[in-house]
């Protein structure tokens, strides 16, 4: 297992990458999500964070394990943004074994370009715990950093290159 942080920083003509820290740890270090980092992680963050300049935009990505993620074919190929977030919304019970209001969800209209008609779609869902947000954040804050944007994306590129032959 491994622990990896980015920092990016907003310039005039886009981001600028301004600190990278990667670090081999145990799985033991990481925890069961439910206790608070190990000392040797909290370390690290804590020192990366006092490498960076105080304006920096600090997202993370949640563990692939944590995250939920369904897809909803789209009924009619051209529903407005209202439309689609209605139809997740009443999607929310049938796609996830938990109560919509205990999950954080986010979603993205995926247009299919395999299928015979060039107007078909879907749209993937992804949700996790509130609980799981707040402890990452929580647990974050100890370490004085406080993210931005909580995102999925390192997660998705992963599968996406999986489906796409690259070895991991």
């Amino acid at each position: 297992d491994s622990f990896c942080a980015l920092a990016v920083q907003r310039r005039r003509y886009g981001w600028q990458l301004r600190h990278w820290h990667y670090q081999s740890v145990s799985s033991s270090c990481i925890g069961d999500k439910t206790a608070m980092l190990s000392p040797e992680i909290m370390a690290a963050l804590s020192e990366w964070r006092r490498n960076l300049p105080r304006r920096v935009s600090l997202r993370i990505a949640l563990p692939a394990d944590v995250i939920l993620q369904q897809s909803i074919k789209l009924p009619e190929p051209s529903l407005s943004l209202q439309e689609q977030s209605w139809l997740v919304e009443a999607s929310m019970s049938k796609l996830f074994p938990l109560a919509a209001r205990e999950l954080a969800v986010d979603y993205r209209l995926i247009s299919s370009v395999n299928s015979e008609r060039s107007d078909s779609g879907e749209i993937v869902v992804s949700a996790t715990r509130r609980s799981v947000i707040e402890y990452w954040k929580t647990e974050l804050a100890r370490a004085d950093i406080f993210p931005d944007i909580i995102d999925t994306t390192p997660c998705v590129l992963r599968y996406m290159a999986l489906s796409g032959g690259v070895p991991p």
